[in-house]
């Protein structure tokens, strides 16, 4: 007679194997098959084995997983739709290429590390693994492998903040709005502290503060790659519709920072920070001695010194 497998949804065959094809289980002392994954006595799991591929790591990873809280950790296939999203999660934004190659990976080799999870009622709460999740999701998997963690906010934050730390596609923005968030949900830390534990500058964490404060347009553009921080700084200062026209004009001319004030500052028609005249070969700043020397009648006025130096002028040696 077959049976189903409770957790898989296959049918397994409950007739006797040969010994050969059998052993003990390591925690109830049960016969089981040679290759099971859980114990149907004991409902103890025993490794996990990425699907078709060989075995997996959840072995290797139990030292790390298991007893570092004080709590008793489960390793369990839960169902990819049960597992809701983590609020505390720091990356706002998933690349859709880095996304594309780890769907790759795992249509090949399945999830080789386990995502981190707590229990949420019936179901669950990510914990770390929102890519893993995402892709798995996508890619039609009804399960995924996980360690169900027992901990409460503040260790649900640290364990979330500290896998994404580190990241290289962890933008700027992310970094220091998860910095901010445990400061305000936990203030008796204090920041220098904090900082000391994220092995974080916070010197530079407090000059970048005024990134959170950007227009989300531009903290989107510097998620996605397609300004830097220091084109955002020049930017803030446009509106909306302004804003939109400046940083289609950035991407599409690849323009640099410097530039990119440049830009700004016609836009916005602020009085250029050069000058020259047609006859002098230097440009100068408006408050230096010699542009008493100019021709008036002929300024030439200029935003940056790349625009100066585009048109033949060279940097005055006094003001510049």
């Amino acid at each position: 007679m077959n049976i189903s497998c409770p957790h898989c949804g296959k049918e397994i065959d409950s007739a006797p194997l040969p010994s050969r094809q059998t052993k003990a289980c390591p925690y109830c002392a049960e016969t089981i098959r040679r290759d099971a994954q859980k114990c149907r006595h004991c409902g103890e799991f025993l490794g996990y084995v990425s699907p078709g591929k060989g075995r997996g790591i959840i072995s290797l990873l139990g030292g790390v997983f298991s007893g570092k809280r004080g709590h008793k950790n489960e390793f369990v296939h839960a169902p990819a739709d049960k597992i809701e999203a983590n609020p505390y999660q720091p990356r706002e934004l998933v690349d859709k290429k880095t996304l594309a190659d780890l769907k790759k990976s795992m249509r090949q080799y399945g999830i080789i590390v386990p995502l981190i999870v707590k229990r949420d009622g019936k179901g669950y709460q990510l914990v770390a693994g929102q890519r893993r999740l995402m892709a798995a999701r996508e890619l039609g998997m009804k399960f995924v492998p996980a360690i169900v963690m027992t901990l409460n906010v503040r260790e649900m934050m640290e364990i979330s903040y500290l896998e994404n730390l580190h990241r290289v596609d962890l933008s700027r923005i992310d970094l220091i709005q998860m910095f901010e968030r445990i400061c305000l949900e936990y203030p008796e830390i204090g920041r220098e502290k904090l900082s000391a534990m994220l092995g974080l500058d916070l010197e530079q964490i407090t000059r970048d503060r005024d990134l959170i404060k950007l227009p989300v347009i531009l903290q989107e553009a510097v998620r996605r790659g397609m300004v830097s921080e220091e084109h955002a700084r020049h930017l803030r200062h446009l509106d909306g519709k302004k804003t939109i026209e400046a940083l289609e004009e950035i991407y599409r001319h690849r323009l640099t920072a410097e530039e990119t004030e440049e830009l700004v500052n016609r836009l916005l028609k602020k009085q250029p920070k050069y000058i020259s005249s047609g006859k002098s070969l230097h440009f100068h700043r408006p408050d230096c001695p010699y542009t008493n020397l100019l021709d008036r009648h002929e300024a030439n006025w200029y935003y940056s010194k790349r625009e100066a130096v585009k048109s033949g002028k060279r940097a005055c040696m006094t003001c510049l």
